[in-house]
């Protein structure tokens, strides 16, 4: 899913990072972000093999950019690390369900309904893990307000630049919040459609593909099998 929509654009640590020169996010970094916002995933992990494997991979792949955008990215894909797993799983069922009316000729009449049904609880609560975010992403703002306004290394006029900038960031956050809110059920049963015909026009794109790959070798084989011409 891209990454632009909601569910995953807002995903943080403390603000006062920002102060350390310029490094990058890396598995210590996610590690920390399941301690204190996921720890159920390392308690679950220490139990299935599996799901160890699947985790393991994700800390060993992680490495970008320290900033403020993708740190708060980073709180949202560990508290939406078992939703992720679980819109995995409705993929590969659904795509297997296609597959099998493919196969058979017999439409499978609730297949659409049924994973559309399966969708909507997962994305509603990655729906509420982006208001987490955001209500954490506020509270980190409103404590660099308070400390700016203790600072008193600041001149007059840095001090209220710095108050101008945190009060106006406040502000645009609770706007989101505020966005968010409105009509949720029918934000969240958007979504989970938007997923299912993304998975739809997957699954045709790839079909077309493996057609065309198999149109493609069958001209081949009939060309390597012409009877050469006689001089």
């Amino acid at each position: 899913m891209k990454k632009n929509v909601w569910v995953l654009a807002v995903l943080g640590f403390s603000m006062g990072l920002y102060a350390q020169e310029a490094s990058m996010l890396s598995k210590n970094d996610m590690m920390t972000a399941f301690q204190i916002y996921n720890p159920s995933v390392l308690e679950n992990a220490k139990q299935n093999e599996g799901y160890q494997s699947i985790l393991q991979q994700l800390l060993d792949s992680y490495s970008v950019e320290r900033n403020e955008k993708n740190e708060l990215e980073l709180i949202a894909l560990v508290k939406n690390f078992d939703n992720s797993l679980a819109l995995h799983l409705i993929k590969q069922q659904y795509m297997q369900g296609r597959q099998l009316q493919d196969m058979s000729g017999v439409p499978l009449s609730n297949l659409e309904q049924s994973t559309l049904e399966n969708l909507e609880p997962v994305f509603a609560r990655i729906y509420q893990n982006t208001l987490e975010v955001k209500n954490i992403q506020l509270k980190q703002y409103k404590e660099s307000l308070k400390k700016i306004k203790k600072d008193s290394s600041l001149s007059a006029d840095e001090k209220a630049e710095q108050i101008s900038l945190y009060k106006e960031k406040i502000s645009q956050v609770k706007q989101e919040v505020k966005q968010l809110k409105q009509n949720s059920k029918a934000r969240v049963h958007a979504l989970a459609a938007a997923y299912l015909a993304q998975m739809e026009a997957g699954y045709t794109s790839a079909l077309a593909q493996q057609l065309s790959a198999a149109e493609s070798t069958n001209q081949d084989i009939k060309s390597n099998h012409k009877k050469p011409v006689a001089k």
